[in-house]
Order: C-alpha cells, then structure tokens, then sequence
C-alpha cells in the first residue's frame, strides 16, 4: 500500500511540474503580448525580417507559445508537445547563445518588459526547463477523448486570442493612413523658413515625452539603416532642450540636424497629433505616416529609386 501511495505522489508531482512549465510558456507569451510594441521593433532590430512580416512573425510566435503551455497545462498529446517544447527551448539557448557571442546586450523580451532576464539568465531558466519536460514526457492526458478536437480549439483560440488582442498593424494600414493627418499651410511655412523645398527629405515630428514617438523613431532608425544611398532626415520637436537632447543620444539619430518648434505652432503642423513622419519631395508631401503605418519600402524605395 506504501509502495502505490509513492507512486502516486510521484505522478501528481510529476502532472503539476508539467502544469508549472504549460504555466510559463503561457506567462511567457502573455507577457509579451503586453508590451508587444516593444517586441516587434526587437525581432524587426534583427534583420532576418522586413517590417511586414516581422509584425506577423510575432504574433504567430506568441499563438504559438499560448498553444504548447495550454497543451502542456491540459495534458493535450503530452509526449509530442514535451519533445516540439524542448526543440523550440533548445533553439532559444541557440539563438541566445549568438548574441552573447556577437555583444549583443539587449534582453531578449523571454518575458517582455516586466520581467527582464538577461542573457545567461535566460540560457539558465532554458537548461533547468528541459530535462523537467524530459521527465514529464510520459504523463497521463487530464482528458484523454477528442484530442485532435481539444488540439483544434487550443490553436484557434490562441490565434484568434492574440489576433484580437493586438492585430498586426499592416491588416489596418489604410485606416492609420486616414488618421495620419497635417495641416498644408503650417508646413508649407515651416518649410520655406528652414528651406526644405527643394530636394527629397524625410522630416520627423516628434516629443521627446510622447511614447509612440520613441517607439516610432526606433522603427524608422531601423528602416533608414536599410537605404543604399544617402538621404536628408530632419528632426522637428516641441518641449525642453535638455529633454529633447537627451532623447537624440538615446535613440543614436544619425543626424543631428533638429528644431524646436513653439508647441501651437508644432501641433499646427502636425494637426495635434504624434508622431508624424512626412517624406517631402521639393517642397510635396508624397507620403505621410504615424507610428502605426510606418512603411518599410515605401520609405526606402523613395530614397534608392
């Protein structure tokens, strides 16, 4: 009787050690989910990606990540969700493994902005999960009838979650390009007094306190870091100097060519909305974008064409 009651306790030890690792694949996801800005401008930072399909990329690694800790949490075809889990963990400690071998230091958003682990942290938390998963590999399904029905659900219902949560921006870009708005007169006396009518530039209007500002100029360092030839970028701000200054340094702005605007006269300009990125050629708006609708070719085939 001792001998059952032993192995018992061990298979519920060992269901909830496989409840424990669906519950951080979930945190995992869910928490990149909420600073899931963030996120995209780091898988997008890498270059293995454009734009377009960094933004979908993301969310199909975060449906993803939801599936295999809500397969693991439920007991949902274990032995196959067990080995694709330590695949995947597997080549995270690969991936992380690169950074730490090409200096780069930024985190890699395992548990997006709210938990912060740095890279050896992460190599860590990878190398204690798996041979926990290897253990759990032969435990019992909590509902062993309609798995293929179960495994359906589990996939739609994460897709569809994270889908609704935070759609992909370039599903909706003709709805931010209705939004991204400026008003012709103000910019048009904005650009003949810093002399901006002839020529091709990309003018950036921004406030070193706006959050999507940050974010926005992210982006486009990086999309401006993919134009083969030289270009003319201009920064535009309203708020202190110091502020705005500090903001330059952190975002490594390639030009150091900026304005301060008196803030009516910046809203003026931008029609009380930021940020606003305008591509200007002598004198013409030929595109005009928010954070949201930042397009990747359109600005670097403006420049190289």
């Amino acid at each position: 009787m001792h001998f059952f009651l032993k192995i018992n306790n061990l298979k519920i030890s060992l269901l909830v050690i496989r409840s424990l690792i669906g519950i951080v694949f979930i945190a995992s996801s869910l928490l990149k989910l909420i600073s899931i800005d963030n996120f995209e401008i780091y898988v997008y930072s890498l270059g293995l990606l454009n734009l377009e399909l960094s933004l979908i990329f993301v969310r199909f690694l975060l449906a993803f990540e939801l599936i295999l800790g809500l397969m693991l949490l439920l007991g949902v075809y274990t032995k196959h969700t067990v080995w694709i889990s330590i695949i995947i963990l597997l080549g995270f400690t690969v991936f992380i493994t690169t950074l730490i071998i090409t200096n780069q230091t930024e985190h890699c958003h395992c548990f997006g902005d709210k938990i912060q682990l740095n890279h050896y942290q992460s190599i860590i938390k990878n190398i204690i999960l798996i041979p926990f998963l290897f253990f759990v590999r032969n435990t019992k399904n909590i509902f062993k009838r309609f798995q293929v029905l179960q495994t359906i659900g589990i996939v739609l219902f994460s897709f569809m979650l994270i889908g609704f949560i935070s759609p992909p921006d370039n599903f909706f870009r003709k709805s931010y390009d209705k939004k991204t708005t400026f008003q012709e007169k103000s910019l048009n006396q904005y650009l003949d007094e810093s002399k901006l009518k002839s020529g091709k530039h990309i003018i950036s209007f921004l406030s070193p306190q706006c959050h999507f500002c940050d974010l926005g100029s992210k982006k486009l360092q990086i999309i401006l870091g993919k134009i083969k030839n030289d270009y003319n970028s201009k920064l535009v701000f309203w708020g202190e100097e110091a502020a705005i200054k500090n903001f330059i340094n952190e975002h490594n702005f390639e030009t150091s060519d900026y304005d301060i605007l008196a803030p009516n006269y910046f809203l003026k300009i931008t029609d009380g909305s930021m940020p606003l990125f305008l591509l200007i050629e002598n004198g013409q708006v030929v595109q005009k974008y928010g954070y949201r609708n930042l397009n990747e070719g359109e600005i670097v085939g403006f420049f190289d064409n």
